[in-house]
């Protein structure tokens, strides 16, 4: 298919509108091809059933667009559109959203997209607009853009903001389906999406499960660092806070703050050395930039080791002393039998 053909082709749309996109109370947005969590959450389609809802196009063998959704988080935008007819068929249609980042510099092709999400197959894929060759760049971080397509004829994209280069405060978007035998476009739907879009995060960070170095015994005296896998996809990680205590709950020791390790991707932080047969009890509590918070105590608990004590002054006395004795009066009878013969 020729893109530049498809996009230049944009600039003469019959019929568009302007929509809004909506917030939703959350962002358990799954990228399956099924709207049903979007609705949970509150979501509808931008635009149903747009007013140009026949095919324009000869081949009969083409998809008709009949819903635009559109939502974002502060890390994904979220694009879904819905055509007619079960699964789609990839080899005789095209399904893209055109992405303007910049709608007030119109920085990209002739009507200012800089990068479009297209539905190859079964694969989503990124494209960005090169202004130097004035050309759409092959497919790139297409690893990163989740594309799924569902058996109800939805078809539904998650793209990374930071692979857009923008927060998606400002977005314009163009729904289009596109029959790829004649290079000819079927519906377009135009988007708007301006500020406050932004979906609620309302989703605790995820705690992994804490692992401790040493793993086994613990001398007196000795550091023990804690790390831990934590996770928001939402709104991210805003701090991480571990908590221990060293006499069964009665008090709690000084918080101490978790730092996070980009080498090994885990948040860690050190408790100090014990005395000898102490038992140090420890939960981590984690809160995610939207105030959202989880605290990690091993189902109430709590993550626990134990000081293995050195052995006791009186105990060495005791049982080393006799026993060094015993074994000077062996050695003594045995240099003597050597001095007989």
């Amino acid at each position: 298919m020729n893109f530049h053909s498809l996009f230049g082709l944009t600039c003469m749309l019959l019929l568009s509108s302007i929509f809004v996109v909506q917030a939703s109370t959350s962002t358990g947005i799954i990228i399956d091809g099924d709207p049903s969590d979007w609705t949970t959450f509150g979501l509808s389609p931008v635009e149903t059933d747009p007013s140009f809802n026949e095919p324009h196009s000869y081949n009969p063998v083409c998809s008709d667009l009949l819903e635009a959704w559109a939502c974002k988080n502060q890390t994904m935008l979220f694009l879904m559109m819905k055509v007619r007819g079960g699964t789609p068929d990839f080899d005789e249609a095209q399904f893209m959203v055109m992405i303007n980042v910049d709608p007030d510099r119109n920085t990209g092709d002739q009507v200012g997209n800089d990068y479009f999400v297209a539905q190859i197959k079964y694969g989503g894929y990124l494209f960005i607009w090169n202004t130097t060759t004035l050309t759409w760049n092959e497919p790139f971080s297409n690893s990163k853009v989740i594309g799924k397509a569902g058996g109800l004829g939805y078809i539904e994209w998650g793209v990374p903001l930071n692979e857009i280069g923008s927060s998606a405060s400002n977005l314009k978007l163009s729904f289009v389906t596109y029959d790829s035998t004649f290079n000819q476009e079927v519906n377009n739907i135009m988007v708007t999406l301006s500020p406050p879009i932004t979906i609620q995060d309302v989703f605790p960070p995820t705690i992994g499960t804490p692992v401790r170095s040493p793993s086994s015994i613990v001398d007196k005296w000795q550091e023990v660092k804690v790390s831990v896998n934590i996770t928001d996809a939402d709104s991210g990680v805003r701090n991480a806070t571990l908590l221990y205590t060293i006499n069964n709950g009665s008090s709690w020791e000084t918080p101490r703050t978790m730092s996070y390790n980009t080498t090994t991707g885990y948040y860690e932080v050190t408790i100090l050395g014990q005395p000898d047969g102490m038992t140090v009890q420890y939960e981590i509590t984690v809160y995610d930039n939207a105030g959202n918070q989880r605290t990690e105590n091993n189902a109430g608990q709590y993550y626990v080791y134990s000081v293995v004590p050195e052995f006791p002054s009186m105990f060495v006395l005791v049982v080393f002393f006799p026993l060094a004795i015993v074994m000077t009066i062996m050695l003594s009878r045995r240099l003597k039998r050597h001095q007989v013969f």
